[in-house]
């Protein structure tokens, strides 16, 4: 579906807050005694701007990006006058007045350095900026973690108190004096950063943070122009390159504290945290003018932080000790080993002490910009912005096995263009697009365990023999059936729900168009030599050959697997706690007993503690899985086009006014699926521009 917005806003303000990505300098020159100084020359060399005082010595220059800048006034016979490291704040005035001296000497010139007023006059509202010097000096490691310093803001941590669905999603929220995350308008160089569907916050929309040269917040009073804002807007300022090359690097990483643990003694990963969390945070920024093409210059920063394990827990000393599996009389030292077991409360796969890690989380951004100043009052500006995440969260679900964990991919890329336009010294005009992607899939891999090429998830679908289900483990037990007679055996080749069969490329298929044949050996699909296949009668394409299933959708193909579809899901429910043991006996060859609790019997050895008891049909039940796929599938794209046009004009002295209008539209694709293996009772949403089919009916979701 199509959403479209547009926002025209027309603001008059006596305070100068007008809402956009510069700010105004503004002030009187006067000599030592008060006396104005018309004609004053007021300039910022680094940006080849300036202005001239008037018969009042009054100044005033529009116009100026955020940043720091050095400000110098001069005029002949008095003293040049220069103000350093001026702060220059998105949205807002800066007065800055000048009392020139006379010139004794020719060329005499002053340096002051500049500091920022403990209080911003005609300011109605709270508003925080931070410079990137001071994002530097904070002990942060991304730019999400600036939220959590301000005051009215909690941050809801998806490693933490997260919300259900969140952390499987690699969502955050950010909730500002009660307001919600979805009442923030986040932004970046005055355009939305936003996913319609999941939000403004999460994995894929980290910034890195030599790519930020402002951060501004502002908590409520703010213009009508955000008009999608409720509790706050966010603007992050980007770094531009400038006319001297500059260069940044940071490192961060856990191998120094593991190295430390090492040499003391704690070499292995379960008593050593910082081994086992394995972090590593790249920071690099460089940035100038480009040789050969004046007024040209470019910014291009990145980072990359990679997780080994994205939680690590520590786990008592209480744990299963000795055998598992008991097919021989027991001996007095297991009788033993088995009463302190029972005694303790544990399972046998809690069998590790010490530190364990779960999950994973691999990040990269970069950020690149452009700047050309084609005339001193007419520049342009081009960014370019891709997040590329891959994690697996924590759940407790999976504490002891996690081959059917979810796993996210997030993929953002944002392009801009920018045009700036000074038509006289008090009226300019800004023209900027955006674009924004972001692409999102949380699934489960296909695997086969014990390549045979029969995938996990179709020998967990499909009995072996007598038994249940195949062994995903075992290439020597395959899925089949036996036939009516007691002594046939079918091997079973085709899956009726997603329409694969064995030995066919991975993805959905539909058997509607295939053609018939006499399928002798009872396996599902044609095998020459075995099945009959009469041209004359079953040739209905006149191919001369057996025409097979078509190939619905190929499965998602990425970081070396495949990926699986919702046909393909199995509940995990199955293979819960001592469930999963009764599977693994069920599949020991020529074994046809299953272990049980026999509690029942006084003084009797019982090993199988932990199993149901055959009286009261109680077993241990802890919601740990051992087969099985995660409860979610989920696959999405936004796409964000904004157009922006805003002029902005001083009017007086007093009055300022900024018109413009604002228009964006999203395309938006949606498809997710919870407990994908109740079928048609499974819970669906689904919304796009378009419906395609992606199941092997043929027939249309939705």
């Amino acid at each position: 579906m199509k959403k479209y917005l547009i926002l025209i806003f027309a603001i008059f303000s006596s305070t100068l807050i007008i809402a956009g990505t510069d700010g105004t300098i503004r002030g009187k020159v006067t000599d030592i005694d008060g006396m104005s100084l018309p004609g004053a020359n007021i300039i910022i060399p680094e940006l080849g701007i300036g202005a001239a005082a008037d018969m009042d010595g009054n100044y005033i220059l529009l116009n100026v990006p955020v940043g720091q800048y050095d400000v110098t006034v001069q005029m002949i016979g008095y003293q040049k006058q220069t103000m350093k490291s001026i702060t220059v704040t998105m949205d807002q005035s800066l007065w800055l007045n000048f009392k020139l001296p006379e010139a004794v000497v020719e060329g005499d010139e002053v340096e002051v350095l500049g500091t920022r007023p403990l209080v911003e006059k005609g300011t109605t509202s709270k508003k925080v900026t931070v410079s990137k010097e001071t994002i530097k000096a904070l002990p942060i490691r991304d730019l999400s973690e600036l939220y959590t310093l301000q005051s009215g803001v909690i941050k809801i941590d998806s490693k933490t108190k997260s919300i259900p669905g969140h952390q499987d999603r690699g969502l955050e929220e950010i909730h500002v004096r009660g307001g919600r995350t979805g009442e923030v308008a986040y932004m970046m160089d005055g355009m939305y950063v936003r996913n319609p569907i999941h939000g403004g916050k999460g994995s894929g929309t980290r910034l890195n943070l030599f790519a930020i040269r402002e951060f501004d917040w502002q908590p409520g009073g703010f213009n009508a122009e955000y008009g999608d804002a409720l509790a706050a807007v966010s603007n992050w300022h980007t770094s531009t390159g400038r006319d001297e090359i500059e260069y940044h690097f940071k490192y961060e990483t856990s191998k120094v504290g593991a190295m430390i643990n090492s040499a003391a003694g704690r070499e292995l990963s379960t008593e050593n945290y910082d081994l086992l969390r394995g972090y590593d945070d790249y920071n690099i920024g460089l940035g100038g003018p480009i040789l050969g093409i004046p007024k040209l210059n470019f910014w291009i920063s990145g980072q990359y932080t990679n997780e080994d394990n994205y939680e690590v827990y520590k786990f008592d000393d209480n744990i299963y000790r000795g055998k598992k599996f008991f097919l021989n009389q027991l001996t007095p030292q297991e009788l033993d080993t088995i009463a302190m077991n029972q005694k303790a409360l544990v399972y046998p796969w809690d069998d590790i002490a010490g530190f364990r890690g779960f999950g994973f989380s691999k990040t990269w951004d970069v950020f690149a910009k452009l700047s050309y100043k084609i005339l001193n009052n007419l520049k342009i500006n081009s960014t370019y912005w891709q997040v590329a995440n891959h994690m697996q969260s924590f759940s407790s679900r999976y504490t002891y096995w996690d081959e059917g964990k979810n796993e996210l991919f997030r993929d953002t890329y944002r392009y801009t263009v920018s045009l700036n336009h000074s038509l006289t010294p008090r009226t300019f005009y800004t023209l900027r697009y955006a674009r924004f992607i972001q692409d999102t899939f949380i699934g489960v891999r296909q695997r086969d365990n014990d390549g045979d090429g029969y995938p996990n998830w179709f020998e967990w679908r499909n009995k072996a023999g007598y038994k249940d289900m195949s062994d995903p483990n075992n290439p020597y037990v395959v899925p089949y059936l036996i036939g009516e007679d007691g002594d046939t055996i079918r091997y079973t080749n085709v899956d009726p729900v997603s329409g694969w069969y064995h030995g066919a490329t991975p993805g959905l298929y539909s058997w509607e168009m295939a053609e018939n044949f006499e399928d002798r050996n009872g396996n599902g699909i044609y095998d020459p030599g075995i099945d009959f296949f009469d041209k004359n009668i079953h040739d209905v394409d006149n191919s001369g050959d057996w025409t097979g299933p078509e190939m619905i959708k190929e499965l998602y193909f990425r970081d070396g697997s495949y990926w699986l579809e919702p046909e393909m899901y199995e509940s995990y429910v199955n293979f819960q706690d001592y469930e999963s043991i009764w599977h693994e006996w069920e599949n020991v060859p020529g074994y046809y007993m299953i272990p049980i609790n026999t509690s029942f019997i006084p003084g009797s050895p019982n090993p199988y503690y932990y199993m149901p008891d055959l009286a009261t049909g109680v077993g241990w039940d802890e919601g740990f899985v051992f087969g099985g796929h995660d409860y979610i599938y989920s696959d999405s794209r936004a796409e964000t086009n904004e157009y922006r046009f805003d002029i902005t004009s001083q009017l007086t002295d007093k009055w300022k006014l900024r018109v413009g209008i604002d228009w964006k539209s999203h395309r938006l694709n949606f498809y997710e699926v919870a407990e994908p293996w109740l079928g048609a009772a499974a819970y669906t949403a689904s919304f796009a521009e378009y419906w395609q089919d992606t199941g092997p009916d043929s027939l249309v979701l939705g």
